[in-house]
């Protein structure tokens, strides 16, 4: 039996979790909230029309953009050794319009992480409202 690292794990099963999370929000009959995603029970019945085909190409271009954010922010960290706070800023994306939350401790990570999410293929605008809590000078 094949054994698979912590590192391909989470490589193969963090884009599938996004690539679900988003065709479960652009379902018509699914309801978004920030705790869970409610499923009535019409879900299941097929679409009678194209525009839910295009609600779901939409969601899966929204999930698209969202991951290769959080994907800019770990390389930009990781391996670039940039300023952000890849972890502790939160990133949603509707109709190509990237929304950052989070709490950072100064400016230039908010900074960066606007910049960085600009600079990925696909992005329309972005919308911050990252908290940023500096520390004190002790």
């Amino acid at each position: 039996m094949k054994k698979l690292s912590l590192t391909n794990l989470l490589l193969t099963s963090i884009p599938v979790f996004f690539l679900a999370q988003g065709l479960a929000v652009a379902a018509t009959d699914v309801i978004e909230d920030d705790e869970m995603i409610v499923i009535s029970e019409n879900a299941d019945k097929p679409a009678t029309d194209n525009s839910t085909m295009h609600e779901v190409k939409k969601a899966i271009s929204d999930t698209e953009i969202t991951t290769k954010v959080k994907a800019k922010f770990l390389e930009e960290k990781l391996i670039d050794k940039k300023d952000v706070a890849a972890f502790k800023v939160h990133v949603k994306t509707k109709k190509g319009v990237v929304y950052l939350t989070g709490k950072v401790t100064d400016k230039i990570q908010e900074e960066n992480a606007i910049k960085f999410a600009k600079e990925v293929e696909g992005v329309k605008d972005v919308k911050s409202s990252i908290v940023v809590h500096e520390k004190k000078a002790k």
